[in-house]
């Protein structure tokens, strides 16, 4: 059951050094939910700690989310004079961490618990692991290149963030597109033969891809549309009490994440109207980009969103439904009302 939290740490760690979120997910998750289902415990956690730890990480202040995060809110400081994008960043790093650390090992205690009741604990022991049959060609082709994605995507942020003053690296580092590598290494790897295209392309969860790009595609309208300036005007004029406002905002931005991207479509949406909320209700600026941040990052376990899609595709096809049902009832319930009582707890401390 430390596994859980293994994964956790090492996904937090590898992200932190600037992989990012979509990065750790494509080559921990897998492998996560493939011992997960070795050793027999529950792989809806293993996959829920891998997003957790990967976001937590990429939110540290050098990573992706933290880039990205800054960069908003520098963009907003002609109407914020006295916000520091650093602190903030910061606080939304501290935050997170503690919510995710606080899921992961209640969930962990808890389906532990659950297999000592039902004696799958016990049965564990007998659980015997048969040496694998050596790599075949194709095998190793596949392992080669993914060492090779691991060496371009992850050797640029280390040696950015090892050597800062060196230039050249922050500039290979932002050059480096993981996407973009992914597919470019996807197509060698159909051009020496590691696999069978037909196979493969069978294999690509369409019905999950096209779930996702249609419910972010309507999300995009309803953001054009001008539901975030109604939404800052509800919130801004009263009719919330105050102390609600940095909940409502994370409920809000967990309702918006559930469904789409934090990063791609929640923030940039979100972030523009913290300033004109936190001037109009004399509220922290910081605690309102935390609370609808963590709020927002929870949902990632969502089967909707992409973090909870890329989970349920990666488990093995007879495992899909229980993990979309487990990702629903399970992950996100804990996750959402965490952050919801984070949220009211920085409210008070903050306030």
């Amino acid at each position: 059951w430390g596994l859980t939290v293994v994964f956790f740490v090492t996904a937090l760690v590898v992200a932190a050094l600037g992989a990012g979120f979509y990065a750790v997910m494509v080559f921990l998750a897998p492998a996560a939910i493939l011992i997960a289902n070795r050793v027999r415990i529950e792989p809806m956690l293993t996959g829920l700690a891998v997003i957790v730890g990967a976001q937590v990480g990429s939110n540290f202040a050098t990573s992706l989310n933290g880039v990205v995060f800054r960069g908003l809110i520098d963009d907003l400081k002609p109407g914020a004079p006295g916000l520091s994008s650093m602190s903030v960043s910061w606080w939304i790093f501290l935050a997170y961490l503690a919510v995710g650390l606080v899921v992961i090992l209640a969930l962990t205690l808890i389906f532990r618990r659950r297999s000592i009741r039902s004696g799958d604990e016990a049965r564990r022991e007998q659980i015997q692991v048969d040496k694998p049959a050596p790599f075949t060609r194709q095998q190793r082709i596949t392992l080669g290149l993914i060492a090779v994605y691991l060496l371009l995507a992850l050797g640029p942020s280390v040696l950015h963030v090892l050597f800062k003053h060196v230039s050249m690296f922050g500039t290979w580092n932002n050059k480096i597109d993981p996407p973009l590598l992914a597919v470019t290494l996807t197509v060698v790897a159909l051009l020496l033969g590691a696999g069978e295209s037909r196979r493969v392309i069978d294999r690509v969860p369409w019905h999950i891809l096209l779930m996702i790009s249609g419910v972010g595609m309507l999300i995009q309208v309803g953001i054009k549309a001008g539901a975030i300036d109604k939404l800052s005007n509800w919130l801004s004029n009263g009719d919330v009490p105050k102390d609600l406002i940095p909940v409502m905002l994370a409920f809000v931005a967990a309702i918006i994440t559930c469904f789409s991207s934090y990063i791609g479509v929640t923030a940039p949406a979100l972030f523009p109207i913290v300033p004109t909320i936190a001037a109009t209700t004399h509220l922290n600026p910081t605690l309102l980009f935390v609370c609808a941040t963590i709020g927002g990052l929870s949902m990632a376990i969502s089967p909707y969103s992409e973090g909870g899609a890329m989970v349920m595709s990666f488990s093995p096809e007879d495992q899909q439904d229980a993990m979309y049902r487990k990702q629903l009832t399970i992950g996100l319930p804990a996750m959402g009302c965490t952050a919801l009582v984070a949220s009211l707890i920085l409210t008070a401390i903050v306030h």
